[in-house]
């Protein structure tokens, strides 16, 4: 998945996707590319997703995430996930790749 970082004024930080890969489609059974991250999650766990996003894009650093993608009519599917920084300037990120890794153990 790729996510835009957007700037805003004062610093904050908003999210939209730029592309959903097949696989995470599939499993969430619709392609949020478009919208923004607050706009698909409905979870208790935005606000910890949402920090580390931001973590992300501040330290430049890759940052990793262990959780639980629950959409309503489908089985809970849990997951790994690593989200790299990215930035065409080389220093302000402006784009986060995510790897996702199903963890059915």
């Amino acid at each position: 998945m790729l996510v835009d970082v957007l700037h805003e004024p004062g610093g904050a930080l908003r999210y939209r996707i730029r592309l959903v890969g097949t696989q995470v489609v599939a499993i969430q059974g619709s392609d949020a590319t478009g919208k923004f991250v607050g706009e698909v999650l409905n979870t208790d766990e935005v606000p910890a997703i949402f920090q580390g996003y931001d973590e992300t894009v501040r330290s430049r650093q890759p940052g990793y995430r262990k959780g639980v993608v629950a959409t309503a009519g489908r089985d809970h599917v849990f997951y790994r996930r690593v989200a790299f920084p990215l930035a065409r300037d080389g220093e302000t990120v402006d784009m986060l790749s995510f790897v996702f890794v199903r963890d059915d153990a």
